[in-house]
């Protein structure tokens, strides 16, 4: 991974302290542990919004959603569903 990732959030492009999280989690899935393109540098803010699947609120969001689509599909639609109960709408990116 390119260190200088780790010193700006994805999420937000703000320099602030940020850790190496999985896109996909371990507790859905253990075998993406290691997948490098199953991690995003991102700040505490930003993580929650992945977790919750707010992903039209990150600058990376798009990636994030089409990585989840190519790699598990299913918890792709998990995703997609949540945020269609919380939100009345599907996921757009402007």
């Amino acid at each position: 991974m390119d260190e200088g990732k780790a010193n700006c959030c994805e999420g937000c492009d703000r320099p602030l302290p940020t850790t190496c999280s999985h896109i996909i989690p371990r507790s859905y899935d253990i075998t993406l542990l290691a997948d490098i393109n199953n991690f995003r540098f991102h700040c505490d803010k930003c993580a929650q919004v992945v977790e919750r699947g707010d992903y039209d609120l990150l600058l990376d969001g798009e990636i994030i959603l089409e990585y989840i689509e190519v790699t598990r599909p299913e918890y792709a639609e998990i995703k997609k569903q949540s945020y269609l109960e919380r939100h009345g709408k599907e996921i757009y990116f402007k």
